[in-house]
């Protein structure tokens, strides 16, 4: 699909002034581009107006940080294979493609196995127990989001997919979503009974402890928002409760 481009009017206030900035961007679907936040992409040298042409060509979402002297306000998010532009005198001088998320050198395949059933067992005990429904097996149908953090942030590993598919089958049928916002818009207004949207908002793994921050959506009304801990244990991880409050609709 062709990026469609926009330009967003965006009012900041800050300790009482209200300042407003123009942030140009190019609305489009996310690519799976496996380059380096420092790769410039063939973009330097080129016209504003070539670069956007050749960004979009390319499926690939994009803004302008900054023109001339103008800082541009921009969202603080990520989205893998965007590229962000400075211009000067309307030629691109740097152009950042943000770079996917990928484990560490030293990350094992026993980390990554220990991270996904972690996860696995995190959504399962969100849809079981902590569902706001008295820990009955409501949901039949349920669609996770594909990434950390929902459409923005960093993409599961296929292992994570793997464990979380594996184990939400035995509740229902899984489906995995990029875009979650137009996931709920989509069931809004009427979102059909057993339907559960889930989205893992972060991970965190440290030495002694892991935190995993949840959100679950079942309709307009319906919603969960929670964040367990856990502990290392002989079999990887063990969650030993929530962390924090619940907010609960």
């Amino acid at each position: 699909m062709r990026s469609r481009t926009a330009v967003i009017l965006i009012a900041v206030t800050v300790l009482g002034l209200t300042v407003t900035a123009l942030a140009f961007t190019g609305d489009g679907d996310a690519p799976a581009i496996d380059e380096t936040s420092t790769h410039q992409g063939g973009f330097v040298g080129l016209t504003l107006e070539d670069a956007i042409a050749g960004a979009e060509a390319d499926d690939r979402p994009w803004r302008v940080s900054r023109q001339d002297d103008e800082e541009l306000v921009l969202t603080a998010d990520l989205w893998p294979g965007r590229v962000t532009f400075e211009v000067d005198e309307g030629v691109v001088t740097s152009a950042d493609i943000e770079e996917p998320f990928t484990p560490p050198d030293d990350y094992g395949l026993e980390d990554a196995s220990e991270r996904a059933g972690l996860l696995a067992d995190a959504l399962t005990r969100l849809l079981l127990v902590d569902n706001g429904f008295g820990s009955a097996d409501v949901f039949d149908d349920i669609r996770v989001s594909r990434s950390v953090g929902s459409d923005s942030a960093s993409p599961l590993f296929d292992l994570d997919l793997e464990f979380i598919e594996a184990a939400l089958s035995e509740l229902g049928a899984v489906s995995f979503i990029d875009d979650v916002s137009a996931e709920i818009d989509s069931l809004f207004d009427a979102t059909p009974a057993g339907v559960v949207v889930a989205v893992i908002e972060r991970v965190e793994l440290l030495d002694d402890r892991a935190e995993i921050e949840l959100r679950l959506w079942c309709g307009s009304l319906c919603g969960v928002f929670l964040t367990y801990e856990a502990v290392p244990a002989d079999s990887g991880w063990e969650i030993t409760g929530v962390a924090g409050p619940i907010a609960m609709s």
